[in-house]
């Protein structure tokens, strides 16, 4: 580790108070637990799996993930006429698409129940 890196980790961890010392492994240069070294911990316990990908509002379907031609069948279902979706930029047929299947699952309609994953 170098100098200024040290330096650097004993301002943080002593006079700012951020993060802790590691005593063990990279912390000790001994070895023995006789020595320590100013290298800092990590902040979090070393969780090295993918994240998930997070669900929106407790559905299984994501709308970020819809891509235009996908919205605009959607939109068609839900009874949107062309000419309004042609017009409507990608992030607007999202915000229709979940405000329409919010209103058809309120409804208790068909549309309701296929698209209720969007509401």
């Amino acid at each position: 580790v170098a100098s200024w890196a040290m330096i650097s980790n004993f301002i943080d961890v002593v006079k700012e108070g951020r993060g802790t010392f590691s005593i063990q492994g990279l912390g000790d240069p001994s070895g023995r637990g006789r020595m320590i070294s100013f290298v800092k911990a990590p902040a979090r316990g070393g969780d090295k799996e993918a994240k998930k990908p997070a669900i929106i509002a407790g559905t299984k379907t994501d709308l970020r993930r819809l891509s235009m031609g996908k919205a605009e069948a959607i939109l068609k279902t839900l009874g949107v006429p062309a000419e309004e979706i042609k017009l409507l930029t990608r992030w607007n047929r999202i915000n229709l698409i979940q405000r329409l299947s919010t209103a058809a699952a309120a409804d208790g309609s068909k549309l309701g129940d296929r698209y209720g994953g969007f509401a």
